[in-house]
């Protein structure tokens, strides 16, 4: 498993059976939307065009992509 930056709060990670994007996507008025402040990291799975997941951490979102990956090899 392998994480590229290919633009600023943007990622790619790159696995054996395809690439997850990961992307910094905080919300624009906080308070007036009702969601938390602070980074938003979207997780977007191999072949989808839209955001499947939503993590606090860049770290997390890569641990969950990890341990999917994981326990598909199983």
């Amino acid at each position: 498993m392998k994480v590229k930056r290919i633009a600023a709060g943007s990622y790619e990670v790159h696995t054996a059976s395809g690439i997850y994007g990961l992307e910094n996507c905080p919300a624009e008025n906080p308070r007036a939307t009702g969601l938390p402040s602070g980074p938003r990291w979207m997780l977007t799975y191999p072949g989808e065009y839209t955001a499947d997941a939503e993590f606090g951490t860049k770290r997390d979102a890569v641990a969950s992509v990890r341990a999917f990956e994981e326990s598909k090899q199983r």
